[in-house]
């Protein structure tokens, strides 16, 4: 058996938000749905490969997939130890059965305006009358508001005003960095904020989103990304597993995907997104 601290369940590459900086690039309109029916037998055999402390589903959008039901089950079956949530942006949490909470799933909201922000708190107490809501600060780039709501003791969601999907700055060496400018893979793994994630895409597993995500996107976006998108490093549960796994301290390849240069692919698609608005972030925190 292998331990991860975190494995995300990457489980829709569609979004009804254009983030112009998502990391697993939502906004270029390429993607699918994911039924974990299709690969069921090989996310069994994880299970018997995997021991994880915390298992997140998340997308794209993952309240947009038709069959997030079926992750719920397939996955509480499968790993009923580990911590489970759902990662969204709050604007379709009807599409969430409030008895999943009482299997021990839990919400991550990351709202990306005010509006969202209010009607995920109006949803929270709306499904649980009688729980209670604090109200916090979370300090990375600038005081982010995190509401944390709890029933019988337990968090069942979190809400925060979310800067995920802006560029995300770090100082090092007193130089401001970003996520898109990290040239050294050893202070790319230092800094980067998923570099102790692991991304589940189908049924092959990846250390980095990017690295999930390019492979499936090279038919749609070419020139800079041909070349990086014949590097897959993941891996499925019949591969060297041990091997991937012993990598993990060391910094990682994919790294070396931040440091593309081409900025020219990801303007030419911004007239081609998906979402119904562009989402203006400047301003939300205030």
């Amino acid at each position: 058996m292998h331990h991860l601290s975190q494995l995300n369940f990457y489980i829709t590459d569609r979004c009804d938000l254009a983030c112009d900086h998502c990391i697993t690039f939502n906004n270029f309109a390429w993607g699918q749905h994911r039924n974990p029916h299709d690969v069921v037998g090989e996310l069994t055999a994880w299970a018997h490969t995997l021991i994880v402390d915390e298992i997140c589903v998340l997308g794209g959008e993952a309240t947009l997939n038709p069959w997030l039901s079926q992750w719920v089950t397939v996955i509480t079956e499968l790993w009923p130890q580990s911590r489970r949530r759902i990662t969204t942006n709050g604007r379709h949490l009807d599409r969430c059965d409030p008895a999943w909470f009482e299997q021990g799933w839990d919400l991550e909201v990351a709202a990306h305006s005010m509006e969202d922000f209010e009607r995920a708190r109006a949803w929270a107490l709306a499904t649980w009358p009688n729980c209670v809501i604090t109200e916090g600060h979370l300090s990375i780039t600038a005081d982010l508001t995190v509401l944390t709501v709890t029933v019988q003791h337990r968090v069942v969601m979190e809400i925060t005003l979310s800067i995920r999907f802006m560029p995300w700055p770090w100082q090092h060496e007193s130089a401001t960095l970003k996520w898109d400018q990290l040239r050294d893979p050893q202070v790319q793994r230092r800094f980067c904020e998923v570099a102790d994630c692991s991304y589940m895409v189908g049924a092959r597993l990846y250390r980095c989103p990017i690295q999930a995500v390019l492979p499936k996107i090279s038919h749609t976006v070419q020139t800079a990304w041909q070349q990086l998108a014949a590097e897959d490093h993941g891996v499925d549960v019949d591969q060297d597993v041990a091997a991937w796994f012993d990598q993990l301290p060391h910094a990682q390849s994919q790294c070396g995907l931040c440091a593309w240069q081409d900025h020219s692919a990801v303007a030419v698609t911004q007239g081609r997104k998906f979402p119904i608005r562009v989402v203006e972030h400047r301003g939300i925190n205030t």
